[in-house]
């Protein structure tokens, strides 16, 4: 456990240091996507998906239930929620797209009898106001004009069911569709109190847009998405190809390569059992070593780290940028869960690890020692308790980690030997001599 612990403590400060929120201003709050800006006095409360349910923000905006109200937020199209401690007015800020937005594209375009005859379409529309068919509900339409750009208000007075109970309602919605979207803000009140309108005004006149498009710029982003997407699906699509086409590929390869093995291992034994290859071979390299924690350490290390550093480093990037993105765009719940899964991957790999270590040192306790002798045509393994040859054809890779070398009998079993133990010459010369003889062993097979 004392090993395990100064991993762990790393693993807090990382989760410490991702998860603490960066300061930002207090009174201004941008929306990339909506190429908005709003800004307000430091005393007004802001609410969003991304914001806690344990957040005491809930509770001094007067919410009695955060997580019902962050399910409704997640529900809807409403980016923030404002709550001013002075009027004690809540106004929800929104943005929706539609096709028939993406039409009008922009206020612009239209005149004020326009835009009111569409919000009139609208709320006909919508089955909570049916203003030509309800004559209990009374709307007031304008169109007013904040900071050069043209807004409708929208004041609904009805009456309003809940809980078995008739209550007066008041509505304020000040909105304006442009870059082909509709923004509106929206502050309700269903006491029979009618709100104070100057909150939600204040928050219209601080609106600001960091970039507003023409309807030919529009178009242009818009088909540029289009073709991008189109391009991330046929690369997609292409990979998954690819790669079905690499596995099959693959292991008909590898049917061909175990085949030729098997006939070249069996022609070995043949061989050696009819006396075409003599014992007395001369040796070019022999290695030793002792199955000792050191070394099952090494190995282990190099098996599950060192050997897979070319995947493994493109991963954990991928991984970070994740991350990244998940935080930068406020998915904080979904980007903590990801987070939290890795931790727990690497917690149960590092564990994982330990457990096969310990099994390994009680496997070879009994007969820890190994020798491995290379001969021009084979090389054999005395110790552990048995004694085996093998054929250089049968080398998957060769590998060298922390003074060791470690030669692969297939993807998973390894002989690894103390390079100062080598004789004669070096280890690089050996690692060198293992290749060429594979090399050699595989062209013979291929002819």
């Amino acid at each position: 456990m004392k090993k395990k612990l100064p991993a762990l403590l790393m693993l807090a400060v990382l989760f410490t240091l991702i998860v603490i929120p960066r300061p930002a201003s207090a009174s201004e709050y941008t929306f990339d996507v909506q190429r908005a800006k709003l800004t307000t006095s430091d005393d007004v409360l802001i609410m969003t998906k991304s914001t806690s349910k344990y957040d005491e923000v809930w509770e001094k905006a007067g919410v009695t239930d955060p997580k019902a109200k962050l399910d409704e937020l997640k529900n809807s199209n409403t980016l923030a929620v404002f709550y001013d401690p002075a009027t004690k007015c809540t106004v929800n800020f929104s943005a929706k797209q539609s096709q028939d937005i993406v039409q009008k594209f922009s206020f612009d375009f239209m005149t004020d009898e326009e835009i009111i005859d569409y919000i009139k379409k609208d709320l006909d529309a919508d089955p909570d106001h049916k203003l030509y068919s309800n004559p209990e509900i009374t709307t007031e339409i304008s169109v007013e004009e904040f900071n050069g750009k043209r807004f409708f208000r929208l004041f609904i007075d009805s009456m309003a069911s809940t809980d078995d109970m008739i209550q007066k309602t008041y509505e304020y919605i000040y909105g304006i569709i442009i870059n082909a979207q509709i923004i509106e803000f929206e502050c309700c009140s269903m006491n029979g109190v009618r709100p104070d309108e100057s909150f939600i005004r204040s928050l219209v006149q601080n609106l600001s847009f960091t970039q507003v498009y023409t309807r030919e710029e529009y178009d242009e982003i818009v088909h540029n998405a289009r073709v991008k997407l189109m391009i991330i699906a046929i690369c997609f699509f292409g990979l998954i190809i690819f790669f079905i086409v690499f596995a099959i590929v693959r292991k008909r390869v590898n049917k061909k390569r175990i085949k030729r093995i098997a006939e070249e291992t069996a022609e070995f034994h043949n061989k050696r059992k009819a006396g075409s290859i003599p014992d007395d071979l001369p040796v070019r390299y022999t290695c030793s070593c002792t199955y000792n924690e050191q070394t099952i350490t090494a190995y282990m290390t190099y098996q599950t780290w060192i050997r897979f550093l070319p995947v493994l480093i493109p991963c954990a990037l991928l991984y970070i940028y994740l991350m990244y993105s998940m935080f930068i765009r406020n998915n904080t719940f979904i980007a903590l869960i990801t987070l939290g899964a890795g931790i727990y991957l690497l917690y149960s790999h590092y564990t994982r690890l330990e457990r096969i270590k310990e099994s390994m040192k009680k496997h070879y306790a009994a007969n820890p020692e190994v020798t491995v002798r290379f001969r021009d045509d084979y090389f054999d393994v005395l110790g552990l308790g048995a004694i085996s040859e093998y054929t250089y054809l049968q080398v998957t890779s060769v590998g060298h980690y922390n003074g060791y070398t470690y030669v692969y009998i297939g993807d998973e079993k390894a002989i690894y030997m103390l390079d100062k133990n080598t004789t004669p010459g070096s280890a690089a010369e050996l690692r060198a001599f293992v290749k060429g003889k594979k090399k050699t062993s595989l062209s013979k097979a291929k002819k």
